[in-house]
C-alpha cells in the first residue's frame, strides 16, 4: 500500500480490535459494510471468514485505521472500505484503493466494480484519483442513492466495457445482495 500503510488479512484475533474500530461508525452510510456487535465481534468476523469477500484490516504504520473488503463475482471484484473518521481526506482511502486493485490484478479479475453513495463527495473523489468512472448503471433500493463505479484492472477500459463490467458483477451477486439492476441510459 506504501506510505507505511498495509492490509492485514482479518482474523480472528482481530475481533475486539474491529468492534473498538468501527465504534463511531453507526452514523455512517454503509454499503456493504456491516457493524460488530461490541458485546460479541467473533461472530461478525466469523461470518466474514466464512463468506465470498476477503477481508482485511487497514493499518498505517502499527496503527489500524479503517477495514477493507473485496467481494469476487465471477472475475470481476468489488471493494468496501471504512476509515477512521479523523484520518480522512489525508490520502489513506486512495492507498487502500490502490492496495485492494493490487490484490485484484493478482487475482487475475478483469474489473472492479463499486457503489459510492452520491453525497460522499470525498470518496467519489478518491475513486476518481485511482482511476474509476462512474457507470451508467443504477442499483434499486437499498442502494438506489449510490452510482456504480468501475475501473478495468489491467489499462483502460471502454465505456461500455465498464458498463459490462458492473452488469456482470451485480447479475451474479445480486440475489445475494437483494438488488435490482436498473440501466441509466439502454
Amino acid at each position: 500500500m506504501g506510505g507505511g500503510g498495509h492490509l492485514e488479512p482479518l482474523c480472528v484475533e482481530h475481533a475486539g480490535l474491529m468492534a473498538r474500530l468501527l465504534d463511531d461508525a453507526e452514523g455512517a452510510h454503509w454499503t456493504a459494510i456491516a457493524r460488530p456487535d461490541p458485546r460479541d465481534p467473533v461472530p461478525w468476523v466469523l461470518t466474514r471468514l466464512s463468506k465470498t469477500p476477503a477481508c482485511y484490516v487497514v493499518f498505517q504504520g502499527e496503527q489500524p485505521v479503517g477495514y477493507a473488503q473485496l467481494r469476487l463475482e465471477e472475475d470481476v471484484g468489488s471493494p468496501a472500505l471504512w476509515l477512521t473518521p479523523s484520518l480522512r481526506q489525508r490520502g489513506h482511502g486512495s492507498r487502500v484503493i490502490r492496495g485492494l486493485a493490487g490484490l485484484a490484478e493478482r487475482a487475475r479479475l478483469h474489473a472492479l466494480v463499486t457503489g459510492i453513495r452520491h453525497g460522499n463527495v470525498a470518496s467519489r473523489a478518491a475513486f476518481q484519483r485511482c482511476g474509476w468512472a462512474e457507470t451508467d448503471w443504477r442499483v434499486g433500493a437499498p442502494f438506489s442513492d449510490c452510482g456504480i463505479w468501475a475501473m478495468a484492472v489491467n489499462g483502460a477500459a471502454s465505456r461500455s466495457a465498464l458498463n459490462l463490467a458492473a452488469l456482470r458483477f451485480y447479475r451474479a451477486s445480486a440475489p445475494l445482495l437483494g438488488l435490482h439492476l436498473h440501466a441509466a441510459v439502454p
